[in-house]
């Protein structure tokens, strides 16, 4: 079901991008050579983001008529991947497709981070939601949030 809910909202995003794109093309331009469209991904293959991203690239693939690299970069919760971005060229051919914690929370966690989300990003696309669970072994005594803050005080 998760899976499904993925593709979804990736052919959904794909399909907007694509059309995007479409949009930006002139008829009477000459045809140029397209580099690599790369996905940057600060997480190893096999999770949750890399299938996104790797969704994401095949529908975009078939969509723009080009090739769609995923580029996993893992590491430091996402922060090496987004180094990357911010240092690659400023032509359009490098995206990342990352949690919001490389964005949103990485700068209250790490205060002397290697790029500024607001400064050196632009966001594209919301691609896919990702629910998150909070899991105690079941000997602590507390069966929600409330109950572990005051456990753990």
């Amino acid at each position: 079901m998760l899976l499904a809910a993925i593709a979804r909202a990736v052919g959904a995003t794909a399909l907007a991008v694509a059309l995007f794109a479409a949009a930006d093309a002139t008829a009477d331009a000459p045809p140029r050579p397209m580099p690599p469209l790369r996905i940057l991904v600060g997480f190893t293959a096999g999770g949750t983001t890399d299938l996104a991203a790797r969704l994401l690239a095949e529908h975009l693939q078939v969509s723009l008529g080009r090739q769609v690299i995923v580029d996993n970069r893992p590491g430091a919760s996402g922060r090496i991947a987004a180094v990357a971005l911010k240092n690659s060229a400023p032509d359009g051919s490098t995206l990342m497709l990352a949690p919001m914690v490389v964005t949103t929370l990485a700068p209250m966690v790490w205060p002397q981070l290697d790029y500024d989300p607001a400064r050196d990003f632009a966001p594209v696309a919301h691609v896919a939601d990702f629910p998150i669970a909070l899991a105690v072994n079941k000997d602590i005594p507390a069966r929600n949030v409330s109950e572990f803050v005051a456990w753990t005080k």
